[in-house]
């Protein structure tokens, strides 16, 4: 039986909340230590790339923040190559260009199904100043990739 493998890539234009919400998603795993243990990690700035291993079915989640540029792949694709197993890969890529090039040849190369979606960003800033939209992302669709995630 062949084992599916899924990229679960937030692709959206720059400043668009993508860190903001796979970093809320890094909580959500971080929050369930008796479920998950992390396997490695980096921080990188402000962004974070982690690897965490479901500690019942095995299954092991990656889950990178950064995503504006083709070398904040440079960590994952090496992961990848080391031939270390990923189940599911959570990442950001803008909607266009050079990183999403660099998820589709992940795609492609190591036999991942791609599941694209963006996140929820006003285009009008000023409406973050409202709660609900504010935690749109960082609540409401980071529990949702989390669950989702879990369910592949």
């Amino acid at each position: 039986k062949t084992i599916m493998k899924y990229i679960i890539c937030d692709a959206a234009p720059a400043n668009w909340g993508k860190s903001t919400t796979l970093l809320e998603v890094i909580k959500l795993f971080r929050m369930n230590p008796t479920n998950f243990v992390v396997l490695d990690e980096r921080n990188v700035g402000f962004d974070y790339w982690i690897v965490f291993q479901n500690i019942v079915n095995l299954k092991v989640y990656l889950i990178q923040t950064q995503g504006d540029y083709a070398k904040s792949f440079d960590e994952t694709k090496k992961y990848l190559a080391s031939g270390k197993k990923v189940d599911v890969i959570i990442c950001a890529a803008r909607s266009k260009g050079k990183s999403l090039k660099e998820v589709q040849t992940i795609e492609t190369l190591y036999n991942y199904k791609q599941i694209q979606f963006s996140n929820f960003c006003p285009l009008d800033r000023s409406l973050f100043s409202n709660p609900f939209i504010s935690d749109v992302n960082k609540v409401h669709l980071a529990q949702l990739i989390f669950n989702f995630a879990l369910a592949l």
